[in-house]
């Protein structure tokens, strides 16, 4: 499983690695968890969040809880078998909290390891939707305490996410095309057995190629993370350079199977409904709300009861 992958290779507790802060979540994101379980008025809850990669809103709950004065339990799952040391923090308080939240890693959404009728509250942040909903819904029915509430965060077909996550796709399936990683380790080969006249030529056929692209603001970032990466490679070719190039090649690799898997989860509110009515459970959808970050719309909130 790719995620395993990637989740071991982090240090980040989530996977919005480019904002600079311990959660990695935009502030709207904070203040939406925050008040759905301020908004929670029964004490001693037990809260379980769903397909936590490394447990970044299991952290952000437990932390909001404990500047709430709220007594909250914390269970936090994920698929991927995530290895539960490498969840660690310098902040003496975040780590509290830490070993204080049940990780459960290798473990499905559709047949969790829970007892029935055992949570008041279930979450998710772009996690559940890549689950089997035929079953996960059921699960969630069967764990969820009568009354009991759940709360998913959900990819949006519409949001600036799903266009970047289009845009970073069709790079990197460009790229592929192209044969960049082939290409870049021919230089590397032709550099190292200073055949330098061919590796001039091909060094340009491959610039020319790569300033041919089109690109758009949504897929530039994408096509500069890449390029940038190869540049510092090309700027001092040695004997470790092929495992260099084997290493991008990989995280492209990865990519793509992650923005091919966001984009494919990624919904409309009437398909939401659509796969929720499909399971035909006794609970229903209170709402579907869209939530905006910077003003964007960015997500949907989807309100189970």
């Amino acid at each position: 499983m790719h995620w395993e992958q990637y989740w071991n290779s982090t240090d980040g507790f989530s996977s919005f690695a480019e904002l600079k802060n311990e959660f990695g979540y935009p502030k709207e994101i904070l203040h939406f968890w925050q008040k759905t379980l301020s908004e929670i008025s029964s004490e001693n809850l037990k809260v379980l969040d769903l397909a936590t990669g490394k447990g970044a809103l299991a952290i952000w709950l437990k932390a909001a809880a404990n500047s709430q004065n709220k007594l909250v339990d914390i269970y936090a799952c994920d698929a991927a078998d995530i290895d539960v040391s490498s969840i660690k923090s310098n902040d003496v308080k975040l780590e509290k909290i830490i070993k204080d939240i049940n990780f459960s890693f290798a473990t499905n959404l559709e047949q969790l390891p829970y007892e029935d009728d055992c949570f008041d509250l279930l979450v998710s942040q772009f996690g559940f939707e890549y689950s089997s909903w035929e079953s996960s819904l059921k699960e969630v029915t069967r764990v969820l305490k009568p009354g009991g509430q759940a709360v998913f965060m959900m990819h949006s077909a519409s949001s600036q996410i799903a266009l970047n996550s289009a845009a970073g796709l069709s790079v990197f399936k460009s790229l592929v095309e192209l044969e960049l990683f082939e290409k870049l380790k021919t230089l590397v080969d032709l550099k190292l057995t200073n055949q330098q006249l061919e590796f001039t030529n091909k060094n340009k056929q491959l610039i020319k190629s790569l300033n041919e692209f089109s690109l758009d603001n949504n897929s530039l970032q994408w096509f500069q993370d890449v390029v940038s990466n190869v540049a510092r490679i090309m700027q001092n070719i040695n004997s470790e350079s092929h495992t260099a190039i084997d290493k991008l090649q990989t995280n492209v690799e990865f990519q793509i199977k992650r923005l091919e898997e966001q984009t494919r989860v990624s919904m409309t509110e009437n398909s939401i409904r659509s796969a929720f009515d499909e399971a035909s459970l006794e609970l229903k959808i209170k709402s579907i709300n869209p939530m905006s970050v910077d003003e964007e719309h960015f997500a949907w909130t989807v309100v189970i009861e």
